[in-house]
């Protein structure tokens, strides 16, 4: 019948093939990243995906030096031999060169630090919660 093609073009935007990705901004990229709110790339690298510390003393995001990617552990190559980006936003397959099972460990440690983000974050706000129903005692 051809109508999500006539709705493609009704729109002015071609339809998507198999094998098209779309390159997203960097707000689009935290929305949709699976990256949790509690978490930034303040935190995570935006360029090879690793976490601060495991970044140590090299470069962080754009002065990043990393050549494989945090989340699938394939080269720099790889993903621009497939047009993948690096990092949280990688959906390299192991049939594509991603290490087996690396993605998997990324997603929970990703979560992890989520969950501890997001216990520090409960745990400012009860004091400040605390701090403000104390009493002041005058000297």
């Amino acid at each position: 019948n051809g109508a999500p093609y006539n709705d493609a073009i009704a729109m002015k935007v071609p339809p998507l093939t198999a094998g098209t990705r779309v390159s997203p901004t960097y707000e689009e990229a935290t929305r949709n990243s699976g990256l949790p709110k509690t978490l930034s790339f303040r935190k995570i690298c935006s360029k090879c995906g690793k976490t601060r510390a495991e970044h140590g003393e090299l470069g962080f995001g754009n002065k990043c030096v990393y050549q494989e990617c945090g989340k699938c552990g394939a080269g720099i190559h790889i993903h621009n031999q497939n047009k993948v980006p690096m990092g949280i936003l990688c959906s390299l397959t192991v049939e594509q060169g991603a290490e087996p099972g690396a993605a998997e460990l990324y997603h929970r440690k990703i979560q992890d630090l989520a969950y501890r983000a997001e216990l520090q974050q409960c745990l400012e706000r009860q004091r400040e919660r605390e701090k403000s129903v104390q009493p002041s005692v005058a000297a």
